[in-house]
Order: C-alpha cells, then structure tokens, then sequence
C-alpha cells in the first residue's frame, strides 16, 4: 500500500476544496509528508492530480451534495411510480364506470328497470334474522304492461353478444320433468344445470334482496358461467309463457336454435 493510500484520511487537513487556496498549500504540505525526503524538488502534475482526487473525494460538501442528489432521485423515482400507478388507476376505474353504464343503460333503452340486489340468507325467516352477504349484482327487470308479470336477467347476461347458459336455457324450452317435491322454479333451475339455494336444501331460505320492490326477494337461477335469469320466467317459458317480456327481443345474443311451434 503507498503512503498516499495509507495516509489518514480523517486528517481535517485533506478537508479542503483543491479550489481553495489553503487546499493548494495543503497539496504541497501532502506531497511533502506522502514522500518525505524522497520528494522530489518539482511535483508532477500527475502527483498533485493523484492527491487532489483524493481531497475531492474527502470534501464532505461534496459527499453531502451526492447524498441529496441520491436522495431527490429516491423521491423522484417514488413519485413517478405513483403517478403511474394513480394514472393507471384512473383509466381503469373510468373505464369500469363505461362498461358498467353501457349495460344499464341498454337495459332501460329496451324497457327494463335496473335493480341492484344484494345476496341475503336466512329470507324465510323474520326480516330481523336475515344475513346480507358480500357482494351485490345490477339485473334488469322488465314488467308486462297487460298482466304484471316480471322477469329479471342479470346485466351482464342481457348485454352480452356471445352465448351463456342462462341465455341459452331461456331459448331452449326444455320442459320440465316434474321430478322433486318443492319450489317448482327452483326444481327446474336445478334440472337446468343451475342453482338458486342459498346453503343448498334448507329451511332458512336465500335469495337477491331489494326491498320495496314488487320481487324483495328474487329466486335467481345462477349457472356455471355465472350467466343468471330468475327461475320462475325460466320454468314459465319452457312452458310457452312469456312473464315480463320476451327476452329473445331483448337478449343481445340471438336465439340459435331453429323456431318451434312453441314458440311461434
């Protein structure tokens, strides 16, 4: 190790600035103790930029200029990230609100009412005794204008354009096969391939709530793909009863399977 590198760097006389005049003197006084006797009568100039590096890098003006700058570039760098992220947030939540205006105003366009329910269970008990649960969904509901009827069809099912198996169960008509003691809706929700249990067979009850409404509590007929239509307007419409309105005017995806007298 040379003498240069083994030099005591806390020696408050490497503290100068080489600008300073001191620091000039100082790099002679440094060149003088670094080679003793052996210094030579001249320095070079490679010398005195060896030793002025080393003071820069003792400056601690220098050191606490580097540590601020280290520090607003941290910030900076936090800042943009949660620019980005706010922005990103933003567009998301923007477009979020678009498409879930898009589907509820369709549904109003075509005659229908938006109705947010909540899942509740425990409904054939008193009202005091019900358990809302997590969660909420918009459906449409459409009301006859002749008999009164309703029917209700989840948001998201109406405004779709491809195929779901509630849309598909309403355009099918499968007749129901009377089996099972019960609920008939709920019956052939079940022989759809769908469900409208809360807890599955009990006594407690469950269903999509929202009160002061004609339907406080709707029976929906959920399926596999999450697609959803209350299950009595299925079961009268395997039956050639149209309750509400006829979906198949309403549905964006249209009736795949050929017409049938049942229909007509």
């Amino acid at each position: 190790m040379s003498d240069l590198q083994s030099a005591d760097e806390d020696d408050p006389r490497f503290r100068f600035s080489h600008a300073d005049p001191r620091g000039i003197r100082l790099l002679g006084r440094l060149t003088a103790k670094t080679f003793g006797s052996r210094a030579p009568e001249r320095v070079r100039l490679s010398d005195l930029h060896a030793t002025e590096r080393f003071v820069e890098r003792r400056n601690p003006k220098g050191e606490t200029i580097m540590r601020m700058t280290k520090k607003f570039v941290e910030i900076a760098t936090v800042l943009l990230v949660f620019g980005t992220l706010f922005s990103a947030t933003a567009q998301t939540a923007t477009s979020a609100d678009t498409s879930t205006a898009a589907p509820e105003a369709y549904c109003t366009s075509t005659g229908g009412v938006v109705e947010s329910r909540i899942p509740v269970y425990g409904t054939n008990g008193p009202i005091g005794s019900w358990l809302p649960l997590e969660n909420s969904r918009n459906f449409c509901q459409y009301t006859s204008s002749s008999d009164g009827s309703r029917i209700h069809v989840l948001i998201q099912t109406l405004f779709t354009q491809k195929p779901t198996l509630a849309a598909l169960a309403y355009y099918a008509e499968v007749a129901w096969n009377g089996q099972g003691e019960g609920n008939p809706g709920s019956l052939y929700c079940t022989q759809l391939g769908g469900s409208d249990l809360f807890g599955g067979i009990n006594a407690a009850g469950g269903g999509w709530v929202e009160l002061r409404t004609t339907d406080e509590v709707l029976e929906a007929c959920i399926f596999p793909d999450m697609s959803t239509i209350d299950s009595w307007g299925l079961l009268y419409h395997s039956d050639g009863i149209i309750r509400g309105t006829d979906l198949s005017t309403v549905l964006k995806y249209p009736n795949p399977y050929p017409r049938t007298k049942k229909s007509e």
